[in-house]
């Protein structure tokens, strides 16, 4: 029986992997590399294969669904950049190869992930005196820029009805992140 090691492009943690049984039908199609599809958590996420490894013995073990590429995008110095991505920028493996490999060809859907950037200047707190909790969530989106929403949220321990009202008052705007990272882009496209 064969076994893939798999990075999943969906957040885990840093180096993160997991082990899939590669079914009779994938062995000729699939090599170190390929980005495959797999069942994680109840859906299917994209995925890929790190390695060819006996898996822990105390899984449940799932098959690889398909192969998505057969010819891998990734090599060795690829890879080894994407292991120093996650790194520098503390995002999953998967995530940071996803980043190098890009959309799969034929694609046409690409998804930008947006975080949350202070629109105005970072020193006018002085209008949310009487919103102690738009007040703290401002606080932590100048801290840390580049958050998700869901993130600033419970980061700053208030409702998403809370960072709703700070993007609509024009204090909080959306920003696109720079792939696998919470470093948002500036508008030249470049991470900041």
């Amino acid at each position: 029986m064969l076994y893939a090691e798999v990075a999943v492009t969906v957040p885990v943690r840093l180096h993160q992997t997991f082990h899939y049984r590669v079914p009779e039908t994938l062995k000729g199609e699939l090599k170190r590399f390929s980005r495959v599809e797999v069942p994680f958590s109840g859906r299917r996420v994209q995925g890929f294969v790190i390695d060819f490894s006996q898996p822990p013995k105390l899984q449940k073990i799932k098959d690889i669904t398909r192969v998505i590429e057969k010819e891998p995008f990734l090599n060795e110095e690829l890879y080894a950049t994407a292991r120093w991505m996650v790194q520098r920028y503390l995002c999953s493996l998967g995530d940071s190869l996803q980043c190098i490999a890009g959309s799969p060809v034929g694609s046409t859907r690409l998804r930008q992930e947006k975080g949350l950037a202070s629109a105005g200047n970072p020193h006018e707190l002085t209008g949310l005196v009487r919103a102690p909790k738009q007040k703290l969530a401002m606080e932590v989106a100048l801290a840390r820029p580049g958050l998700r929403k869901a993130e600033l949220a419970e980061r700053a321990g208030v409702s998403l009805a809370v960072i709703n009202a700070l993007l609509a008052k024009g204090l909080l705007r959306e920003v696109p992140l720079a792939c696998g990272t919470e470093k948002y882009l500036s508008p030249e496209g470049l991470p900041t």
